[in-house]
């Protein structure tokens, strides 16, 4: 197990335990009075239908609707997200925000404007829905905790990590269906920059398995498209594969042109002229006796979004400069790099923690996570007011 832990450790390690214990302590009802203040069981205040409640459950939700007591494996349940508990993405991407900017739920708006004929702009602004009342450093605690998970060695959401951004989130994998035939859900909800953020996202996986693995490196692109139009020099260009990849590939592309051309035969028309760099490629792979495969490479995992767009998630961090708990106050070759959280100085760990670096990401057997993926996928980003 993990030993001893805070509210940090438990929150950057995932640990189902540390939840289970402090909801005993906590009982159903204070889950419930904490859950409706992020107006979670309430339909969101949105200018989009239908919109759906979901569900927040206590004791009395429980004697009216399923006809039961409430015992303790239900707060034991409610206390990781699960049970009775219910939410959709655009609730999650609200309580996210809310934690990211101190505690204030803002109702979300569709539409950020509009724009007459004559150029005349009309802003929609987002109302203040709610505060969720936690005192400034109790918010702030989990602040760096969800900054851990993502950027800290054994986090379980490094593969949302991007440099210099300051990505911060949660993982989470949820269980559903009958007890003989258990899948999962995949989840991630994070925010960036860690320091004034502006934005937050909600990604949702259905049967697809873990959190960390298949939802987070989701949630990493449409982060690093964000600022990727909005702060530019945030993003690095990305890094060209190793030279044996280049050839590799450009020989299956070679002898897949070759094969069509076999194929063709007596064909009336004349043969392609075969790429140039593919035949490079092949003479290269048969200069160093390498084997040629006759179909394709690793092929990511795709995921079909509502919108009909194909998104593939990536189970390991691009190769990208080592991630730093503290990184300096310009990124290489001049990139500008956000605020990061200061130095912890009553960190209860007796072991200062490490940071995540390219050598050590979280990954997993391309085989197990492609057969956990294949689900709907849903995402809802909140731009910040």
């Amino acid at each position: 197990g993990h030993g001893t832990l805070d509210v940090m450790g438990g929150l950057k390690y995932s640990c189902n335990v540390f939840f289970y214990r402090t909801g005993v302590l906590c009982g159903s009802q204070m889950i419930y009075n904490q859950a409706k203040k992020f107006f979670f069981g309430e339909k969101p205040d949105i200018d989009l239908t239908p919109a759906k409640a979901a569900t927040a459950p206590n004791a009395s939700w429980k004697r009216e609707v399923i006809k039961a007591p409430w015992v303790g494996g239900d707060t034991v349940n409610y206390a990781i997200g699960q049970g009775y508990m219910q939410v959709t993405p655009i609730q999650v991407a609200s309580m996210i925000a809310a934690v990211a900017n101190g505690g204030i739920v803002y109702k979300p708006i569709v539409v950020e404007k509009m724009v007459r004929p004559n150029g005349e702009e009309i802003p929609f602004k987002s109302e203040v829905r709610g505060n969720i009342d936690a005192q400034p450093e109790n918010i702030e605690v989990v602040r760096k905790a969800l900054y851990k998970v993502v950027n800290e060695k054994d986090g379980t959401g490094g593969n949302a990590w991007l440099p210099n951004v300051g990505v911060s989130g949660k993982t989470g994998t949820v269980q559903f269906g009958p007890k003989d035939n258990k899948k999962t859900h995949a989840w991630f909800a994070g925010f960036a920059p860690f320091k004034d953020p502006e934005i937050a996202v909600a990604v949702l996986v259905e049967s697809a398995g873990s959190g960390g693995l298949n939802a987070a490196p989701i949630a990493k692109k449409v982060i690093e498209q964000y600022f990727r139009v909005t702060n530019p020099s945030l993003i690095p260009p990305p890094v060209p594969p190793p030279a044996d990849q280049q050839n590799a590939h450009a020989a299956q592309e070679g002898q897949a042109q070759d094969a069509a051309q076999t194929a063709a035969g007596n064909n009336a028309q004349p043969p392609a002229q075969a790429d140039p760099a593919a035949a490079q490629g092949r003479q290269a792979a048969q200069s160093q006796n390498t084997p040629l495969q006759t179909g394709q490479g690793p092929v990511d995992q795709q995921v079909s979004a509502q919108a009909g767009a194909q998104t593939g998630a990536q189970t390991a961090p691009q190769q990208q400069a080592p991630r730093q708990d503290q990184q300096p106050a310009e990124g290489p070759q001049g990139q500008q790099v956000l605020d990061q959280p200061a130095p912890e100085t009553n960190e209860p760990q007796t072991q200062a923690p490490l940071p995540r670096t390219q050598q050590e990401p979280v990954t997993a057997d391309r085989r197990t996570t492609k057969k956990n993926t294949g689900g709907l996928l849903d995402i809802f980003g909140i731009k910040f007011p």
